[in-house]
């Protein structure tokens, strides 16, 4: 059952949130309003929005703007907007989504965002897949690729620092 965060509920939480003493806990809602996610941009701490399913990329591009790590990894698939939004994110970005098309990878990988792919489970020789992997061994999160199983050979031979976590 799809249980959304409006404006109204997500006000009332931030006003009772301690900033750096806990994270913004939202994970009991699957989506969020563009309201919602105006307020929540504008908190400069940990947010932890781990079980929305889907965002669009109006609200990526709101979600964009916040400050400090942001736990999306409920999220199933992510377009190309949407990544190119969410890579201009300054902090953590978690995401547990499986499989990112070339493009959504490419745009992940222009970005400032340093990004936690946990579930990520395969990377091709594609350009998107190349950029996006660069990114990941500079940020140094590949030890965090825990369902990994699939790195192609074009890809470790442009990235020789990736190290295939099979």
């Amino acid at each position: 059952m799809t249980k959304e965060l409006k404006a109204a509920v997500a006000k009332r939480r931030i006003a009772k949130f301690r900033p750096g003493w806990e994270e913004l806990d939202l994970t009991e809602f699957t989506s969020i309003s563009e309201d919602a996610a105006e307020l929540v941009a504008a908190v400069e701490d940990s947010v932890d929005l781990r079980n929305l399913e889907e965002i669009s990329d109006a609200v990526a591009e709101i979600l964009s703007r916040h400050k400090g790590s942001l736990d999306l990894g409920g999220l199933k698939s992510l377009s190309v907007a949407a990544a190119a939004s969410l890579a201009k994110h300054d902090g953590w970005l978690h995401m547990e989504i499986p499989e990112l098309s070339d493009d959504a990878a490419l745009a992940l990988s222009k970005g400032i965002v340093s990004l936690k792919l946990t579930k990520l489970e395969k990377l091709d020789g594609t350009p998107g897949h190349i950029a996006l992997a660069r990114k990941l061994a500079a940020d140094g999160t590949v030890n965090v690729m825990y369902y990994l199983e699939t790195v192609s050979k074009d890809l470790l031979a442009a990235v020789p620092e990736f190290k295939q976590k099979t």
